[in-house]
């Protein structure tokens, strides 16, 4: 195996489960990091309506902290967002719901219909390449679970830098090792049990 740095801190990377796709860990800083790519024909495997079943109410809970917390941090007034990442709307439905202005970008088409039969404004393409610009940068932009995805960090800060008013909220939504679903992951997989551990994101 070729030797594998971490993206954080330069250590090298030990194999910690071999699925689909590789995944390390590092014993410097304990970063899990998988070799995954990215699938470029844009057709989606993803069983979206399983999916949506199992996540909703669990999203859409945590999106109204979300919007409490940034309502608190940026007072009165109307927000200006933007979402880079929107996959199936609910953070922009969240928004419109609580009358905040917000646009999402996403480089997949799966959820096109629905973006538009519920007026949510959407975009398509990748960041930054595509970025629906706003005079004096948006109050905030949020990642929900697809900062984790993103392999060119250094730029893509560079990018947030110039889109995010000079007081704007970067916000990073992700996944962590210690929550549910990933526990369970770990176990199943010990189990040889694969196709749960990969249901459960370990990609």
């Amino acid at each position: 195996m070729d030797h594998i740095s971490c993206p954080v801190c330069g250590n090298p990377l030990k194999q910690l489960y071999k699925l689909r796709f590789n995944v390390y860990r590092c014993d410097s800083c304990g970063l899990l990091h998988s070799d995954a790519e990215f699938e470029h024909s844009f057709e989606s495997d993803l069983e979206s309506t399983s999916r949506d079943i199992g996540l909703k109410q669990l999203r859409l809970g945590n999106f109204e902290i979300i919007v409490d917390e940034l309502r608190r941090i940026k007072g009165g007034g109307k927000l200006s967002g933007f979402e880079i990442g929107s996959g199936n709307g609910w953070w922009l439905e969240t928004c419109k719901a609580n009358n905040i202005d917000c646009t999402g970008i996403e480089p997949e088409h799966i959820y096109e219909h629905y973006h538009k039969e519920n007026q949510l404004k959407v975009v398509y393409g990748f960041y930054p390449d595509v970025s629906p610009k706003k005079e004096g940068g948006y109050d905030f932009i949020i990642f929900n679970d697809v900062f984790e995805h993103i392999p060119d960090i250094n730029s893509l800060v560079e990018s947030l830098k110039k889109d995010l008013a000079d007081d704007g909220i970067l916000i990073i939504n992700i996944p962590m090792s210690t929550g549910f679903f990933y526990r369970m992951a770990t176990i199943q997989h010990r189990f040889r049990s694969n196709s749960i551990s990969r249901f459960c994101s370990l990609k």
